[in-house]
């Protein structure tokens, strides 16, 4: 979804923030340091950001600017 300096991390490095759509617990961001990262594939699938985005984006803003109307 994003890619930043965590904002809960001592370790401030840039990171991609990605939402875990099988995690059980009650935070579903994923926060992955570069290396970590072996690949990303971009789809052609649609989302509705609304179907996940339940925190205050103006208190949280992105770092990746995008337009996403309400959630942006």
């Amino acid at each position: 979804m994003d890619f930043g300096p965590s904002r809960r991390a001592a370790d401030k490095s840039d990171r991609y923030h990605l939402w875990d759509f099988e995690s059980d617990t009650k935070n579903h961001v994923l926060s992955l340091l570069p290396e970590q990262v072996k690949t990303i594939v971009v789809d052609e699938e649609t989302f509705e950001p609304s179907a996940f985005i339940t925190w205050d984006t103006q208190k949280s803003t992105w770092y990746v600017e995008r337009d996403w109307d309400n959630y942006s």
